[in-house]
């Protein structure tokens, strides 16, 4: 099993969701939760990365303001570079459409394929119909329970 670093939970890891190689592992479905949809993104702060595009489109503006056209392009171009560099060293994670959860330091496979919109949809449409139902259900309870109490 796995402890939840938060709540200290253990989790028991499903039969086959890791499988060990002479190389590493390899995960076939989320340890969290029962969702066997995984996508592959870069381990890689995304507000990192904007900080840095926006940053350079910032100086360049300043630079172009006050005619430094050179400066405005060399700029840019070397914020372009420097996100560059950084996806390219960065590794991949595998993360859970369903539960978030993250996985580093796994063997890819086929199987991990980079972020689908319509799964992610699938996924954030089943979690607002889950928590509708649950206020729905709470309602209900709440007007049974003061109906009783009359």
């Amino acid at each position: 099993g796995v402890n939840c670093p938060h709540c200290d939970h253990r989790h028991v890891v499903p039969t086959g969701a890791v499988v060990p190689h002479d190389e590493g592992v390899t995960i076939t479905r989320c340890v969290v939760c029962p969702s066997r949809e995984l996508y592959l993104r870069k381990a890689f702060s995304q507000r990192l990365g904007l900080a840095i595009i926006a940053t350079g489109f910032i100086l360049s503006s300043i630079a172009w303001a006050n005619h430094h056209i050179w400066w405005c392009y060399g700029i840019l171009m070397a914020s372009a570079v420097i996100d560059f560099l950084l996806w390219m060293v960065v590794k991949n994670l595998l993360q859970c459409y369903r539960c978030h959860a993250e996985y580093r330091g796994y063997i890819e496979t086929d199987q991990h394929t980079l972020f689908s919109l319509e799964v992610h949809e699938k996924y954030r449409q089943e979690k607002h119909r889950l928590a509708e139902q649950a206020r729905a259900d709470a309602f209900a309870k709440k007007h049974a329970d003061s109906e009783t109490d009359a």
